[in-house]
């Protein structure tokens, strides 16, 4: 049983209430299911909408407390970075619930494989923008990490690019083959830390 869960499901309130809840992700190649941390989370009552990320333990909360029932929705964005999808210019997205009380979601990729391989570039990125990296240089600002989600049969795992916009391109299949959360995870702070490296020189 996961840490909140709940099974309070009403239709209609007629008090105020607070929306939250938990946020989590399973790893495919530790086959667990671990917080997800730092996602912006946004909690829309009718025509009111609230903001909050994510804590440690994949918790967040609105910061008020609203009568009706809420939608939760996400984009794969923080201040630093924002992933997209392979084509096109809007911010990778994800409507979580909607009309429900409080939420206790597990990304996983049985249940939806697109929202669960943003979330493992998200992973990556947010620990090399935001975890404490001991001293250690970040990466550029701004950069938008490129999901690619089709089997194109590319040979490569991840590339960073500096022609034009500033982009990396992180590839959900290499030569036909799809890969695991620890491949993502990897690939992601590789092609960072070539965009670390490009500060430094």
């Amino acid at each position: 049983e996961l840490v909140g869960e709940t099974t309070e499901k009403e239709s209609v309130r007629s008090s105020k209430w607070r929306a939250g809840g938990y946020l989590y992700y399973n790893d495919n190649a530790t086959n667990r299911t671990e917080p997800l941390t730092g996602v912006k989370v946004r909690m829309r009552y009718h025509i009111i909408t609230y903001e909050a990320c994510t804590d440690l333990n994949g918790y967040f909360e609105s910061p008020e407390k609203k009568r009706g029932d809420c939608k939760y929705s996400i984009e794969w964005k923080r201040a630093e970075f924002k992933i997209r999808p392979n084509t096109g210019l809007s911010t990778a997205d994800y409507v979580i619930q909607e009309d429900e009380s409080r939420v206790n979601k597990v990304i996983s990729r049985a249940d939806n494989v697109t929202q669960w391989f943003y979330a493992s570039i998200f992973r990556a990125a947010h620990f090399c923008y935001y975890a404490d990296l001991q001293g250690l240089i970040r990466p550029e600002s701004s950069l938008e990490l490129r999901a690619s989600n089709a089997n194109e049969d590319e040979s490569v795992e991840g590339n960073y690019l500096t022609s034009g916009s500033t982009e990396i391109h992180i590839y959900r299949y290499v030569l036909g083959n799809e890969r695991n959360s620890k491949n993502y995870y990897t690939t992601t702070i590789h092609e960072l830390t070539h965009s670390i490296h490009r500060k430094l020189v």
